[in-house]
């Protein structure tokens, strides 16, 4: 059943269904773009680029209709391993040749690791409460006196 946390992605919150066009709306514009590219590299007769391009618009448009379950939210990585991870991956590829066999290994090992916490939405720290007092919305302000703002009072009023 397709499911989306209401409000704040961050604060936990009532489980809301949206309807299809609701929630296809949002993501439409990269499904287009991913489509246009993958349309682009089958004009430049470079099929396998055109294929990986279609495959990726039409998981775009799997998930965004909701035909796939969820799978809910990964933790958030811990810093060290990660920070270790980027020095490794940023050493192999300045120091392996470039557009090699490595590389492509490296990159698409990358994006298998990385993919799944982006796909999910990958629970982030909460936003630092701000030391500023809140600003008061126009609702909460007091009811006006008769008066509109900017108008000038009648005499005898």
């Amino acid at each position: 059943m397709a499911h989306e946390v209401a409000g704040n992605p961050i604060d936990a919150g009532t489980v809301v269904d949206h309807p299809p066009r609701r929630r296809l709306l949002p993501a439409l514009p990269w499904i287009a773009i991913v489509a246009i590219t993958s349309a682009v590299q089958f004009v430049r007769e470079a099929l396998f680029d055109g294929v990986v391009f279609g495959v990726v618009g039409l998981a775009l448009l799997i998930d965004a209709l909701r035909l796939v379950p969820q799978v809910g939210r990964l933790s958030r990585p811990a810093l060290v391993p990660t920070l270790v991870g980027a020095v490794a991956v940023g050493a192999l590829l300045a120091f392996t040749p470039r557009h090699g066999i490595v590389d492509g290994i490296v990159l698409a090992g990358l994006g298998a690791v990385v993919l799944p916490f982006a796909w999910s939405g990958c629970a982030r720290a909460p936003a630092r409460a701000s030391s500023a007092p809140p600003i008061p919305s126009r609702s909460a302000a007091p009811p006006s006196r008769g008066r509109s703002r900017g108008s000038r009072p009648v005499p005898g009023s």
